[in-house]
């Protein structure tokens, strides 16, 4: 049942990681306004990925969630996924 889950998320980091710096400020200041019940789905699913409870989720931490849920990915590409993710 999770599985479909994997591919449109993966899909849509990759989206993120590919906007330049300023669409990606804009993205971020879109997510900050959303309503504190779209949130707190959010924070759930970012808790249950940083296992250390540290705040922030390593490359590690992200390939086990992934691989948990179905997708096999090199530690390179989840490299290069958590890299294009900073702004």
């Amino acid at each position: 049942p999770n599985k479909p889950f994997v591919p449109e998320v993966l899909k849509r980091m990759r989206q993120f990681s590919d906007h330049n710096k300023l669409k990606k400020q804009a993205l971020m200041v879109i997510a900050h306004s959303l309503p504190p019940t779209q949130l707190e789905g959010l924070k759930e699913v970012f808790k249950s990925i940083d296992k250390d409870g540290n705040g922030t989720i390593t490359v590690s931490e992200l390939r086990k969630s992934l691989r948990l849920k179905g997708a096999n990915l090199a530690v390179s590409e989840v490299e290069a996924l958590l890299a294009g993710m900073y702004v």
